[in-house]
């Protein structure tokens, strides 16, 4: 919502593996699960923020993305506007 990304919006992803402090990534969590969030890594620890007020951040251990339990799957590139 906050990042102005509407329903019928496409976001074009360059696939890689990482990503730096306040980009927009998508990142696979969890074993299948994908989310768009802002990325953020202090130390030790990723914080995925969300673009949305009524969500709260997720905190990922960095050892989740060296394990593979977490990924960035790429980094958004362009938004299109709903066709």
């Amino acid at each position: 919502i906050d990042a102005g990304i509407e329903p019928q919006d496409q976001v074009l992803i360059r696939r890689q593996p990482v990503a730096d402090n306040g980009q927009i990534v998508a990142c696979r969590m969890n074993g299948d699960e994908a989310t768009l969030k802002r990325f953020h890594q202090q130390g030790d620890t990723v914080i995925l923020y969300p673009a949305n007020a009524k969500y709260q951040p997720i905190i990922v251990p960095k050892s989740d993305f060296e394990s593979g339990y977490a990924s960035i799957i790429g980094v958004v590139i362009e938004l299109r506007r709903g066709f």
